[in-house]
Formats: C-alpha cells, structure tokens, sequence
C-alpha cells in the first residue's frame, strides 16, 4: 500500500470544519451589535457630548476597547446609574414616567400569581384529601359488603344465637371478624374463643368460609 501525502492534503482542504472549531477568531453577536462613538450616542439621546463625555468619565457608560458603544447597553446603563427624571433627554424622561406605572404593573402580576400559587397549592391539597376518602369509602363499601355477606351465611346460626340470648356478642364476633377484619390471634385475644364452647356462633351452625379465618 503507497503513501499519498498529496491525497491526504487534498482530502483535507475538501473536508468541512468540525463543529466544534469556531468559523470566526471572535463572537457574531459580538459583530452584529450596534457599535456608535460617543458623539453618535449623544444624538440618538438628545444630549451634548459633553454630557455623553462626562458619564464615560464618571463609569456610567461603559466604551468597549474600540472605543465604541452598544446604545443599547449603554441607555440601560444610564438608566440605572443616574437619576433619568433630572436628565435633560427626552427619550430617558419618558422612560422614567413610566417606570412607577410598570413597577405597580410588575406588583400586582407579582401578587397575582402569590394568590394562584395559592390557589393550585389549596386545589392540590383538597383533591389528595379526595382522593384519601374515596379510597376510604371504597374500603368501608367492601368491608360493609363482606359482613353483610357474612350475616347472610350466618342466619340460621344467628336465629338460634337470638333465642339463646347470645345475639349481640355474635353480631360483634361477626363483625370484628369481616368489617374490623380481626386476625385469628385479635380474635382469641378480644373474645377468648373456646371453639369447643357450645354459646359460641360457630357451634350453633355451620359457618360460612372465614368467619373464623378457616
């Protein structure tokens, strides 16, 4: 295989520049933004060059190493570093009368969206606080079912439970078991359960399935 130092050095020249190469040894934006002198400046304000000439020695404008400016930086300059309502450029005294009206502007959009943060925070808690008791309600519906069922099942015992005088206690057997949903060992604990025990409701009628956990 030849080595082609003239190809290569072609190929080189044809290939376009990396991305990540900048095209220019300085920034666009930079170029493309206005550049006055000083004296340009003090037209566009409406002032001397004298007064133009006395914020750059003050520091209130900025000149830029060309000896330009951006008018636009500058004016914000001015703006913020003197007291525009005493300056004598109409372009600066008009901005200056409606500074107190955008800053009351600024206040109330600013109050504005305090009062909907507010809002959205309150509507957010309310519909968590929702959703918690749907769910609740959802879980005191199946439990509700489920011990209703368990009545259903249990009628012929508890029918005979009633003539013995032992109905109440069934009843809250019944519904510790299905609505409080009781484990077998919160059951002996509560009711000290004797399966053997003939006033027991299990010993009066078959149960239905997990009246008592089986």
């Amino acid at each position: 295989m030849t080595h082609d130092p003239e190809g290569q050095a072609d190929k080189a020249e044809n290939e376009p520049p990396s991305s990540s190469t900048p095209l220019l040894p300085f920034c666009l934006q930079d170029l493309l933004a206005m550049r006055v002198r000083p004296a340009q400046f003090a037209r566009m304000c409406e002032v001397s060059k004298q007064s133009v000439s006395d914020w750059i020695r003050r520091g209130v404008i900025s000149l830029g190493p060309d000896g330009l400016l951006d008018p636009v930086v500058a004016s914000r300059q001015v703006f913020e570093r003197t007291d525009p309502a005493r300056l004598r450029a109409r372009v600066f005294k008009d901005l200056a009368r409606d500074v107190p009206e955008l800053r009351e502007q600024v206040r109330e959009l600013r109050q504005g969206l305090k009062a909907m943060t507010a809002e959205r925070d309150r509507l957010a808690a309310d519909l968590a606080q929702a959703v918690q008791l749907r769910m609740h309600v959802d879980e005191v519906e199946s439990r509700l079912q489920d011990l209703l069922a368990g009545i259903a099942d249990q009628w012929p015992a508890l029918a005979l439970s009633a003539h013995a005088g032992n109905l109440p206690d069934d009843l809250e057997r019944l519904s510790c078991r299905l609505f409080h949903r009781f484990t077998a060992d919160e059951m002996a604990e509560s009711f000290d359960d004797d399966p053997a025990s003939a006033d027991s409701l299990e010993g009066k009628a078959s149960p239905a399935p997990g009246i008592n956990g089986s």
